[in-house]
């Protein structure tokens, strides 16, 4: 099981955070862009037997945060992307969000846009 850090791009408008080569065995970090409130997620590659996505959020402030819970897509359903669903907008603006990802033989690369007015 592997830490996965996303890598960020930071442009005026928005930012760019990428995981890449997330398995079921690893272990997303969460990213912190609070000051945007669209976001959008995307996810390519192979997803293996029943693999998927899941888009996780805390407002936790404390070091160490574990209180995640399932994020929701605009139409109030819990995010969940795989081999139908690749693209998501998110509905809720938490402090930290992170993907979590499940099933057998998953290799995909995550990739979430935060945008808007800072």
């Amino acid at each position: 099981m592997s830490t996965i850090t996303s890598t960020q791009l930071n442009a005026p408008r928005f930012v760019l955070d990428t995981w890449l080569n997330v398995t079921e065995a690893d272990v997303c970090s969460p990213t912190t862009v609070p000051q945007f409130t669209d976001r959008t997620v995307t996810v390519e590659g192979d997803f293996g037997v029943g693999g998927e996505v899941a888009i996780h959020g805390s407002n936790d402030m404390s070091a160490g945060a574990s209180t995640f819970v399932p994020l929701h897509n605009l139409r109030g359903a819990t995010i969940v992307l795989n081999t139908d669903t690749k693209a998501v907008n998110i509905e809720e603006n938490t402090i930290h969000i992170k993907p979590v990802v499940t099933g057998v033989g998953v290799d995909v690369n995550i990739r979430l846009v935060s945008y808007g007015e800072r």
